[in-house]
C-alpha cells in the first residue's frame, strides 16, 4: 500500500462522497501548495493521481445517467497519458465537466474510511 499525502488523503476522502472532478484535483493542490504555474499544478496532479491508479484506489471517467460512473477502458498509463495531453491542450487549469472525473473503488473507499478518522 501506498503512503498518501494529504492531497491524495484528501481525494480518497471527498471520493467517499461523491465523484471528484478532475477540476477539484487542480483546486486541493493549490490550496495546499499555493498559487503556481498552471503547468506546475498539471505536473503535480499527475504526480498525485499515478498512484491512486496504479493502487486501484481511484477510477477515470465521467458521471453517467442514473448516478452510475462511466470509468475509461485503459491501462494507467493510457489514462495519466490521457488526462495530461488533454489538460496540457486546456492550457489552464480544468473547470467542471472538462477531462474527466474520478470514482473511488471500493478499495479506496475502504483506505478512505481508515484514514478519515
Amino acid at each position: 500500500m501506498i503512503a498518501l499525502d494529504p492531497i491524495q488523503r484528501e481525494l480518497l476522502l471527498e471520493g467517499l462522497d461523491d465523484y471528484v472532478g478532475l477540476w477539484e484535483v487542480a483546486r486541493d493542490l493549490r490550496r495546499f501548495l499555493g498559487e503556481l504555474p498552471p503547468e506546475k499544478i498539471r505536473e503535480l496532479a499527475m504526480m498525485k493521481l499515478r498512484p491512486l491508479l496504479q493502487e486501484g484506489l481511484i477510477l477515470p471517467g465521467f458521471p453517467a445517467e442514473g448516478g452510475e460512473f462511466a470509468a475509461w477502458d485503459c491501462d494507467v498509463d493510457e489514462a495519466i497519458d490521457r488526462i495530461n495531453a488533454e489538460w496540457r491542450q486546456l492550457g489552464r487549469d480544468p473547470n467542471v465537466w472538462e477531462i474527466c472525473w474520478f470514482k473511488n473503488t471500493e478499495k479506496g473507499d475502504a483506505l478512505a474510511r481508515t484514514i478519515g478518522g
